[in-house]
């Protein structure tokens, strides 16, 4: 009997050792998992959330008119200042947007308009009553007008009106 109990008296030591060595083990595991948790909550907070891009689509859509009615910042009066040129495969349905062109230094104005007038009118109703309205975005640049040769100093006012609210407010 006394080798066996030498036997256990050596599985004790070894028994509490695996022990101390398993529960260092489970903490750094609930630590892991704690860590992974809080990882894949914030990552499924952000991609289950609605995201309106319109906004954003608002602003390059008024960018991308300053680009084609004066491009690198130079309006040519001799050219023509409209809008539908530069928007030829776009949905007039869900956009508005208007330029006016007007110079510094004469009483030189020129204006164009794509889209529907209602957008406008809704996306100022939205701005003061909030909810699923239109979003707007209102530029302006100043640019070089070429006028018949003559270099003008110019304002491009740019508004832009995006709705598509079906297609631009989603869960991504």
């Amino acid at each position: 009997m006394i080798p066996q109990m030498k036997a256990m008296k050596g599985m004790k030591g070894k028994k509490a050792q695996v022990t101390s060595e398993y529960i260092l083990l489970m903490w750094r595991m609930l630590l892991i998992a704690a860590v992974v948790f809080v990882i894949a909550w914030s990552v499924g907070k952000v991609y289950t959330s609605k995201q309106d891009i319109r906004t954003t689509e608002s602003a390059l859509f008024a960018k991308s008119a300053i680009e084609c009615l004066g491009p690198e910042g130079v309006v040519d009066v001799k050219a023509d200042f409209d809008l539908s040129g530069c928007f030829a495969n776009i949905d007039k349905s869900q956009y508005f947007i208007s330029a006016k062109l007007s110079s510094l230094e004469s009483n030189l104005t020129k204006e164009s308009v794509f889209g529907t007038q209602n957008i406008r009118t809704n996306c100022e109703l939205g701005k003061e009553y909030g909810g699923n309205a239109p979003k707007c975005t209102d530029w302006t640049v100043y640019v070089l007008i070429d006028n018949n040769g003559k270099t003008e100093r110019g304002k491009l006012e740019v508004y832009s009106a995006i709705y598509k609210l079906a297609s631009n407010v989603q869960n991504p």
